[in-house]
């Protein structure tokens, strides 16, 4: 990110980036299926995966008020929920290409949806 990027623009490449590091980390991105799984049936795994996602959307929840601020961004809900539903969005693309062959997946082909 530049040190001048709107908040749109900050919201498109948290995205890209994100899908950029599972697409060419995929080992770490498989990291973070384990931790997701073992977050289901171990308490201890559960806290720290809480923890993660606690910070993750606040990270977004952080671009999208900068966007209200901004004038770019208007919400018909809470942001809150908005930067849950936006995380949980990422998190599955994390997981399908963590999880998948992903064929035909680059970050420029990404760059271009």
């Amino acid at each position: 990110m530049e040190l001048g990027d709107g908040a749109a623009t900050r919201l498109v490449k948290h995205f890209h980036g994100t899908l950029d590091w599972a697409l060419q980390h995929r080992d770490e991105a498989q990291i973070l299926v384990l931790l997701y799984y073992f977050a289901c049936v171990d308490r201890k795994f559960s806290a720290i995966y809480s923890q993660i996602l606690t910070v993750a959307r606040r990270r977004i929840l952080e671009i999208l008020l900068a966007g209200a601020r901004e004038g770019v961004f208007h919400f018909r809900a809470e942001p809150e929920r908005i930067a849950e539903l936006l995380h949980d969005a990422l998190l599955g693309g994390i997981l399908n290409l963590g999880t998948t062959d992903s064929k035909g997946v680059t970050a420029p082909a990404l760059k271009r949806r």
